[in-house]
């Protein structure tokens, strides 16, 4: 089990030696695998104890944001916005980012004291977020 979250922490994280995606549909499919990987990852450390119900809540309430901004990249893409659709996928990108860093500070076992960093605001309130995944929380 040790092996396959080391694993999937190595896919939300990227390889260094891989090529950056650069067309719409390779960074589109870039977004969604992170995403996927970090709804299995915060499921396996959450059934594993590793972090809270509250915290995998959390990240979980940051995985519908998102879906959500996902979904406006393709809307966007759809009505020949380019522009718009990258915006989005990158701002999703970044909050997957973050829940990258949260994550392997709770696999280190470095969880922070104050709060789980992630911001209040929420743009969108889903009931469950799997992202294909068989789990979710």
């Amino acid at each position: 089990m040790k092996y396959f979250i080391a694993a999937l922490l190595f896919l939300v994280t990227g390889c260094t030696g891989m090529a950056k995606p650069e067309t719409y549909n390779q960074k589109l499919a870039y977004v969604v695998a992170t995403a996927e990987a970090t709804a299995t990852t915060t499921s396996d450390l959450y059934q594993r104890q590793v972090i809270s119900r509250e915290k995998a809540t959390k990240i979980k309430e940051q995985l519908e944001i998102v879906d959500f901004t996902i979904s406006n990249s393709r809307l966007a893409y759809g009505t020949g916005d380019l522009k718009s659709a990258l915006d989005y996928l990158n701002r999703a990108n970044l909050v997957l980012m973050q829940l990258e860093k949260q994550l392997k500070e709770s696999q280190n076992g470095k969880q922070s004291s104050n709060s789980s960093g992630i911001p209040s605001n929420r743009l969108t309130s889903l009931d469950q977020l799997c992202f294909g995944t068989t789990e979710c929380l």
